[in-house]
């Protein structure tokens, strides 16, 4: 039996922003955009807001990744 590979570090980075903006865009489908707190998003998505400031330094700095991500512009 061989032992599963672990992820790099930029592998963990990455699918982390990914649940933070997939979290965003549905939140914000959802919810509406004034109604897209931090806490929805770091609900919906299992992260905390620390791990949250980790990745993005506001809110609108998800939101603006998520806007970019998913082209809704």
């Amino acid at each position: 039996m061989t032992a599963p590979t672990r992820r790099t570090q930029a592998e963990r980075r990455e699918a982390t922003i990914a649940k933070l903006v997939t979290a965003t865009i549905e939140a914000i489908e959802e919810v509406g955009y004034h109604r897209t707190s931090l806490n929805e998003i770091c609900a919906r998505s299992g992260i905390s807001k620390g791990g949250m400031f980790r990745h993005f330094d506001t809110r609108l700095d998800v939101v603006v990744a998520a806007v970019h991500s998913s082209q809704l512009i």
